[in-house]
């Protein structure tokens, strides 16, 4: 389905430049000039400007953001393809649902069989399961209290809500003895410690007409 939205988008953006892209065409001279520009390729010069133009930062910082979007979404679609374990100690059951039995093996792999527990009907992924769903998916609501440590005109700290997620990024508000924020921090990872980030906000100072930026270090609870 990504794949196909992916096909559709790119074909109207051709068709919506055809017309353009053509009348261009017509418009254009055939220049001698041009062309031995285009082949020369042993001009730093020309290489530099090149660089520079696909390269800038804006443009860098829009290639990251959809290479990460595209990676995280795949990871995703990966996770919820995989057979979770259910730790039984090595025990066998069965559970029976409306029609059928959830059977349980000794293995902790999980499958829906039918009333004679021996035909399969469907092996369980995480995609089944709600809160493994919920839990995995990259992006939405994800509200929790949070910690702040920041600096943005001295030292500041204070506490507030994290609203929502996408991939590793994450969207803040929060107070802090200076002023109220809004800000976008970023999961960073230790080996044990697993709800640290660090964040960039901007708002106002309790002072009138007081903008701020922060720098920030955030934790929650």
């Amino acid at each position: 389905m990504f794949q196909i939205l992916i096909g559709i988008t790119i074909g109207l953006i051709i068709f919506s430049f055809r017309d353009f892209l053509f009348s261009k065409a017509k418009e254009e001279v055939f220049d001698k000039k041009k062309l031995k520009k285009f082949v020369r390729l042993n001009e730093a010069s020309l290489w530099i400007k090149d660089i520079y133009h696909l390269l800038n930062l804006r443009k860098l910082i829009i290639y990251s953001i959809i290479t990460l979007s595209i990676f995280g979404y795949g990871k995703y679609v990966g996770l919820k393809e995989r057979v979770p374990t259910f730790d039984l100690k090595g025990k066998e059951t069965y559970i029976k649902l409306n029609e059928h039995y959830l059977h349980v093996k000794k293995d902790g792999t999980a499958e829906v069989v039918d009333k004679d527990k021996k035909t399969v009907l469907k092996t369980i992924k995480v995609k089944d399961i709600p809160v493994l769903r919920e839990k995995l998916k990259p992006y939405g609501l994800d509200i929790k209290p949070i910690g702040i440590l920041g600096y943005g005109k001295g030292g500041e700290a204070g506490a507030g809500l994290q609203i929502f997620k996408w991939f590793q990024w994450r969207l803040d508000g929060f107070l802090t003895n200076k002023g109220v924020y809004g800000g976008v921090s970023y999961k960073i990872h230790f080996k044990k410690i697993n709800n640290s980030y660090l964040g960039l906000g901007y708002g106002i100072g309790y002072k009138e007409g007081d903008k701020r930026a922060i720098i920030y270090y955030k934790w929650t609870f």
